[in-house]
C-alpha cells in the first residue's frame, strides 16, 4: 500500500486491519477492526469478531466512522498507513492484516 487510492481500494466491506497506534485515543491502540460499511469518503468499522461490542454497534450498527480525509494527510511506509491532522500531528497508524493473520486472530478468539 503506497497511497490513499490503494488504501481505499483495500478497505472494502469485510477487510480486517489493526489499529497499531492511536495517538489521540491510546485505548484504541492494538484494536483489530473490520470494515462494516464503505462510502467514497470513509468507512465504518467495528471490532473484529465482536458484533456486540459498543464500537461495532455505534452509529446504528454501522460502527465507528473513519474518514479518508485528504491524501496530503496520509503517509505510507513499510505497509503502514499513518493519518495526520491538518497541522501534521499524527492521529493514528494502521496496517491491513493478511489472510493468515486473520485466521490466527479468529483461532485465538474461538
Amino acid at each position: 500500500m503506497e497511497n490513499l487510492a490503494q488504501l481505499k481500494k483495500a478497505l472494502k466491506k469485510g477487510a480486517v486491519f489493526e489499529m497499531t497506534e492511536h495517538y489521540l485515543r491510546p485505548e484504541m491502540s492494538g484494536q483489530i477492526r473490520v470494515v462494516q460499511k464503505t462510502q467514497t469518503n470513509g468507512v465504518y468499522t467495528g471490532i473484529f469478531n465482536e458484533p456486540d461490542n459498543p464500537i461495532s454497534k455505534a452509529n446504528y450498527g454501522k460502527g465507528y466512522w473513519m474518514p479518508f480525509d485528504k491524501a496530503s494527510n496520509w503517509r505510507f511506509k513499510d505497509g503502514y498507513a499513518i493519518n495526520t491532522s491538518i497541522r501534521g500531528v499524527k492521529c493514528f497508524k494502521l496496517r491491513l492484516l493478511s489472510v493468515d493473520e486473520i485466521k490466527a486472530k479468529e483461532a485465538m478468539s474461538a
